[in-house]
């Protein structure tokens, strides 16, 4: 669906146009009778999660001092 507003009528109540777009319409914004701005509203996309065990064997390589203390911190650990 596509609503045609005037440049002062969005200006003033921008917040409630942009909240009531359903995904697919467009707002057409007008000075003068002359188009100057289109909105078109895009619903957010939703990530895909990894299935489980897919990044098994990813990691080849650990050091063997992965998990000890590092030197910077080695006062904060005393």
């Amino acid at each position: 669906m596509t609503t045609t507003v005037s440049l002062d009528e969005a200006a003033a109540n921008l917040k409630e146009l942009i909240g009531g777009l359903a995904r697919g319409d467009e707002i057409v914004i007008t000075k003068d009778q002359q188009v100057i701005a289109k909105i078109t509203s895009e619903a957010p996309r939703r990530g895909t999660r990894a299935a489980p065990g897919f990044g098994k064997d990813s990691i080849v390589y650990i050091a063997p001092d992965f998990d000890a203390p590092l030197e910077e911190f080695r006062e904060y650990m005393e």
